[in-house]
């Protein structure tokens, strides 16, 4: 019918960088049926996911559903998160994993499940018995740490490329790492027009100004640059106040 289903957003922003990441994800997903991408808060691993997943959706006749788990404080509706998101109408009190696996059984589709870290438990038995009982589903999950499934393959998902601490590096090789490159998209983003320039920075080598960018950017801390681009929603509608500079460049 050439029509592929799926609930997964259509991205807001940009897919910057990632690129090695991206083609692991995808060759890993057509060799194992459970895949974890782990790695710290707000280091990407959603966004990695979401591409990975629409790049591989036509090798799903039946669908690449995501499952936001992130709002979710009670286990037991874990399975009930995973029929909601595939349209399914669970009639059956207390009994969802059950309607979901015997709705899955014979289905080749794509499962993502997004932020499972604090439903680790919960999450691995729904994994475990929906992977036992339909031999065509697949499963990718994000998680600070691995759910601990048999057969599972864990991807750990590292910060964005900078150049190494203690490297002498100029303004201009910065610009050209993934991080800084999408520091300044998502500051063009917000403020109109913004664009580095590098000359007015100077060489850089000698003033500091590396050591500056590699902050903003979070090195070490990918929260940082990478939580601004995994997030857009939550950065200011306007520029940033002078107090707001203030407390950044002393951060």
């Amino acid at each position: 019918m050439g029509r592929h289903l799926s609930n997964l957003p259509t991205e807001l922003t940009s897919f910057v960088g990632r690129r090695e990441e991206l083609r692991e994800v995808k060759r890993l997903l057509t060799s194992t049926r459970l895949l974890t991408l782990t790695g710290s808060g707000g280091v990407g691993k959603t966004k990695l996911a979401l591409r990975a997943a629409a790049d591989m959706s036509r090798g799903f006749p039946d669908g690449v559903w995501l499952v936001l788990l992130g709002s979710i404080d009670d286990p037991l509706l874990v399975a009930q998160a995973v029929l909601s998101a595939l349209g399914v109408q669970d009639l059956s009190a207390g009994l969802s994993l059950s309607s979901l696996t015997e709705y899955l059984a014979g289905k080749r589709l794509l499962l993502v499940l997004d932020n499972c870290e604090h439903l680790l438990d919960a999450c691995a038995v729904l994994a475990g018995t929906l992977l036992a009982a339909c031999p065509d589903l697949h499963v990718l999950a994000t998680s600070r740490q691995a759910l601990g499934v048999a057969g599972e393959v864990r991807m750990v998902v590292p910060p964005m490329s900078l150049p190494g601490e203690g490297e002498e590096v100029s303004v201009q090789r910065l610009l050209g790492s993934d991080a800084v490159w999408l520091l300044c998209e998502r500051a063009a983003a917000v403020v109109p027009g913004f664009a580095p320039r590098p000359a007015a920075l100077g060489d850089g080598r000698h003033d500091g100004q590396p050591e500056r960018l590699r902050g903003l950017c979070g090195a070490g801390r990918p929260t940082g640059c990478a939580a601004a681009g995994n997030r857009p929603r939550l950065w200011p509608a306007r520029p940033p106040s002078a107090s707001t500079r203030s407390m950044t460049a002393t951060a």
